[in-house]
């Protein structure tokens, strides 16, 4: 038996895209972000803590309707404006250890997996969308 979370806020938000974009046969016209796990966010920092300096990446965060992580290929695609919305609401899914540090990382330049080691010492976890220190 899995543990499941019970009442409270809601761990999951669909964005409606305003350009929606076709990858591979599937049109994406939303987004859903969904909160991230602990198991989650450790398997995240473990794969990016080794990054070069400025190599972008994404955030564990975007899904499809289908429930599969939205490819980084739809996420580079993306519509600036989609792409701003997206980060913007993505703050509110990220764990608050790492809220704060990409806020400024938006005002100063810095790759997000220098942020993101900076802020764990635990393994980080590959996943879905968010670029370092720009937008995504």
């Amino acid at each position: 038996i899995a543990p499941s979370f019970v009442a409270g806020r809601s761990r999951e938000k669909r964005i409606e895209l305003e350009w929606p974009i076709e990858y591979g046969g599937t049109i994406y016209d939303v987004i859903t972000l969904r909160r991230l796990t602990v198991a989650e966010v450790s398997a995240f920092v473990e794969s990016v803590k080794d990054l070069p300096d400025g190599k972008k990446f994404h955030w564990p965060l975007f899904f499809d309707d289908a429930g599969a992580p939205v490819p980084p290929a739809v996420m580079d695609a993306l519509d600036a404006d989609d792409s701003e919305r997206l980060d913007s609401e993505a703050l509110d899914f990220l764990p608050r250890r790492f809220r704060g540090r990409l806020e400024a990382d938006h005002r100063a330049p810095r790759s997000e997996a220098q942020s993101v080691a900076a802020q764990t010492d635990s393994a980080p976890s590959a996943g879905a969308t968010i670029e370092p220190s720009s937008s995504v």
